[in-house]
């Protein structure tokens, strides 16, 4: 499990190091997770197919869905924000068309012919009032052969939110605002030099 940093009524801070894949589908019911990859590849595999992760992705799992964080060899690092309340891309209305973030750069989940290990049972740990409980099937929660709906995962690469910048103007740190809940936001501060010609 990610080690809990910081905590409060809003939001809640860890850092997950995992090495191996879990042995386990996990659900959160207490609210949405975002995880932002600092170090490490590998996949989150969902009931909607797998995300293949990179460093600078965001990741952002709603409450509710079934996945299981599976990296490849090697170092990982990982910070995980957890909100009770939902937690979305931030609008910027205040510069129309010209939001940092396209929807359509978002990544959703691929489905997938993943071959998984033979198993009497598939543990399901389910988080619900702050505490953990587990389930048993006998077929893997997380084989999926289609989906339909607006609710699901997707990933965003930091490569992919483009700087709001003014030569004349103090541009405030809300413009840069990336993702947003009740009681906080995530701020994702980009390079503008990149984007100058």
């Amino acid at each position: 499990m990610p080690e809990v940093m910081l905590s409060n009524a809003d939001v809640s801070v860890a850092v997950s190091r995992r090495t191996a894949a879990m042995p386990y589908a996990y659900r959160n019911t207490d609210g949405d997770l975002l995880y932002f990859v600092h170090k490490g590849t590998g996949q989150f595999a969902t009931e909607f197919g797998r995300l293949v992760y990179e460093p600078g992705d965001y990741v952002l799992i709603p409450k509710g869905i079934t996945f299981s964080v599976m990296p490849d060899a090697g170092d990982s690092q990982m910070l995980v924000v957890e909100s009770p309340a939902p937690l979305s891309l931030t609008e910027h209305q205040q510069v129309g068309r010209h939001m940092p973030v396209d929807p359509t750069v978002l990544v959703l989940p691929e489905l997938h012919d993943q071959h998984w290990p033979q198993r009497d049972e598939w543990e399901l740990r389910v988080k619900h009032g702050g505490t953990h409980s587990s389930i048993f099937y006998r077929n893997n929660p997380l084989v999926s052969v289609g989906w339909k709906g607006d609710l699901f995962p997707y990933k965003l690469n930091i490569r992919d939110i483009i700087p709001i910048s003014s030569d004349r103007i103090h541009v405030a740190p809300s413009a840069w605002c990336t993702f947003q809940a009740t009681g906080f936001v995530v701020i994702t501060f980009v390079p503008q030099s990149r984007w100058r010609t």
